[in-house]
């Protein structure tokens, strides 16, 4: 009797082993792209995926000081900017493009990272000389620690060391 318990056992651990190794080593992940939603507490829309939501803010909409005296800090030069506000409870990444951009972008996350999108052709309705995003996390889980930025299908270098508090 023990016998056969153990060989069940390693009989299934076997099989788990390779249906685990085989399925996962050979699929790509599937991209989970963000989602366009419309707040009617806020009246703007926003992007959401895997409870990750992203929006388009104006330099106005900041109300942290530690926040604004950064996109003060930022270059004109090309790249972009990242910076990253957490404590124990809530995580936001902001991303500062000083060049005009589009309206229009979505996101996924993959490998700790934030993947960001804009399209290019259709201007904000504020004409911004510049594109600036929010991006917060869920409340429970592994937060990113980067991000990566495609304006029309092109990275855009990140221009600052990450900024983190």
């Amino acid at each position: 009797m023990i016998k056969r318990i153990a060989f069940l056992i390693i009989a299934i651990t076997v099989c788990f082993l390779m249906n685990g190794c085989t399925s996962n080593s050979n699929e790509p992940d599937a991209i989970n792209w963000s989602e366009s939603k419309h707040s009617e507490i806020t009246g703007k829309d926003y992007e959401e995926t895997k409870g990750y939501a992203a929006a388009f803010l104006t330099i106005d909409e900041i109300t942290v000081d530690r926040i604004k005296e950064w996109i003060d800090s930022c270059d004109l030069n090309d790249g972009y900017y990242q910076y990253i506000y957490s404590d124990p409870d809530s995580w936001d990444m902001f991303i500062y493009y000083p060049r005009e951009s589009s309206s229009i972008f979505k996101f996924h996350i993959a490998d700790s990272c934030v993947n960001v999108y804009v399209e290019g052709g259709e201007t904000s309705a504020e004409n911004l000389d510049y594109t600036l995003l929010l991006i917060q996390a869920p409340l429970r889980g592994a937060w990113p620690s980067s991000s990566r930025l495609f304006i029309d299908n092109e990275e855009i270098e990140l221009n600052s060391p990450k900024f983190t508090t």
